[in-house]
């Protein structure tokens, strides 16, 4: 029989600390675990999918939106949505993906799955010091070259500086100017750390 040095079993398969093309798979409103004296809160769940760099496309990596607070668990008072660092992350995330943000929340997370955003993944310890991806970075895609980081390539041209580019001056001067472009800011994400699904309460079923 064979013997195994479990010390050189990785506890899981990580990204190497990167910037990475994904497309957004899924999103699914749940509450973090409870226990131990800690509130379950209500938190947005997102999926992505890597799409490039090629060798790592396939390969799936969640974010965790933490939405309610202590005091609010299920994030129902306008106070929370104004101070939770979930809905600014939210908030960000549908403006590098191009979604439209709807004041229904639900309605904001379904038209997300399909859009595709740059990430930038590391590697950090959790609690219980097992190594894990977090997602620290969103950006529009197209502002980070994928892979940039492990070949030394340099960083795609921002796509908001394309936007700034005077485009050439026609013989006949248009009736209105056009509107200048919006920016679109990097995004800065937190995480749940080991969120577990649980029953939803009220408006939304737990898992």
């Amino acid at each position: 029989m064979p013997t195994v040095n479990w010390e050189d079993v990785p506890d899981s398969v990580l990204l190497p600390h990167d910037i990475y093309d994904a497309v957004i798979k899924s999103t699914e409103l749940k509450f973090s675990k409870g226990g131990d004296g800690k509130v379950q809160k209500l938190m947005a769940v997102v999926a992505f999918e890597v799409t490039a760099p090629e060798r790592f496309e396939g390969w799936v990596r969640t974010n965790y939106y933490v939405l309610g607070t202590d005091d609010d668990p299920e994030a129902v008072e306008e106070a929370t949505s104004k101070d939770s660092g979930g809905f600014r992350g939210l908030k960000r995330l549908a403006k590098c993906a191009n979604t439209p943000l709807d004041p229904e929340l639900e309605v904001t997370l379904e038209a997300l799955p399909g859009a595709q955003v740059s990430l930038m993944v590391t590697q950090e310890k959790d609690n219980q010091g097992r190594m894990q991806n977090r997602i620290t970075t969103v950006y529009p895609v197209g502002e980070q070259l994928p892979g940039s980081l492990s070949t030394g390539s340099a960083p795609a041209a921002p796509a908001r500086a394309a936007q700034r580019t005077a485009p050439p001056r026609p013989s006949t001067p248009p009736s209105r100017p056009s509107a200048p472009a919006a920016r679109r800011a990097p995004v800065e994400e937190g995480t749940d750390e080991n969120p577990q699904p649980a029953p939803r309460q009220q408006s939304f079923r737990r898992m």
